[in-house]
C-alpha cells in the first residue's frame, strides 16, 4: 500500500487530530497582530491598553491580548477613541 501524498499546497491549513488548524480559534494575539487585526497603528493599540480600554496580559516578555477583547473592541469600538473627523 502506497502512502497518501498530500493535496497541501504550501500556506495551505494542514489537518491537526482531526481539526483544520484554519478552524482554530487562537485565545491570544501580539500587540502587532491585535494592531493588524483592528486597523490601528502599535502606538494606538498601546493607548487603548494604557487607558485600560483593552486588557492586555504579559506572558514572560510578550504583551498578549485576547481575542474576545479584540472582538468588543471590533464589534462595539471604543467610543472614546473613535472621535468624528474635523470638517
Amino acid at each position: 500500500m502506497e502512502p497518501e501524498e498530500s493535496t497541501l499546497r504550501p500556506g495551505e491549513a494542514t489537518p491537526i487530530g482531526g481539526c483544520v488548524m484554519a478552524d482554530i480559534i487562537r485565545l491570544l494575539y501580539s500587540r502587532r497582530e491585535a494592531a493588524h487585526m483592528l486597523s490601528l497603528s502599535t502606538r494606538s493599540l498601546d493607548y487603548l491598553i494604557h487607558e485600560g480600554r483593552l486588557k492586555a496580559r504579559r506572558l514572560g516578555g510578550r504583551v498578549l491580548i485576547h481575542h474576545t477583547d479584540l472582538e468588543r473592541i471590533a464589534k462595539d469600538g471604543d467610543q472614546a477613541a473613535m472621535k468624528p473627523l474635523a470638517a
